[in-house]
């Protein structure tokens, strides 16, 4: 519970104050769609990934073996469900939602056609 409140309060800052927040991924799933067909999760991979969530500059980056950087174009943090929902573009124009989960402390990044989930933990 301790860490729940801890997680909420950091993401609330970064939201208030414009600081940014900083993730490190533990492990990692993914699924595409073929077809309108979604295929099932993949297993879970270790990965520790650095996240960067900065709201006041309007950007968010996964820094994995490819760097993600994803624009913000809009979106919202949810002080009741604890839920932050961005939506995004990538470097290639592709608009996607990136959603930030404290309860089970996950990050999802969801296009049309596939869909990646982090799990992590704060750093800062």
């Amino acid at each position: 519970m301790k860490k729940l409140l801890t997680v909420s309060l950091l993401i609330l800052s970064v939201i208030c104050f414009g600081q940014i927040l900083k993730l490190r991924t533990t492990y990692y799933t993914y699924r595409i769609n073929q077809n309108n067909v979604w295929s099932n999760w993949e297993s879970w991979k270790k990965a520790s990934v650095l996240i960067s969530v900065n709201v006041s500059d309007e950007r968010i980056v996964i820094d994995s073996n490819t760097t993600q950087t994803y624009d913000i174009l809009d979106g919202f943090f949810d002080n009741k469900s604890r839920i932050g929902k961005y939506y995004c573009m990538d470097a290639n124009g592709r608009r996607c939602i990136i959603e930030i989960v404290n309860e089970n402390r996950k990050l999802y990044v969801r296009y049309n056609d596939w869909e990646h989930v982090y799990e992590f933990f704060v750093i800062k």
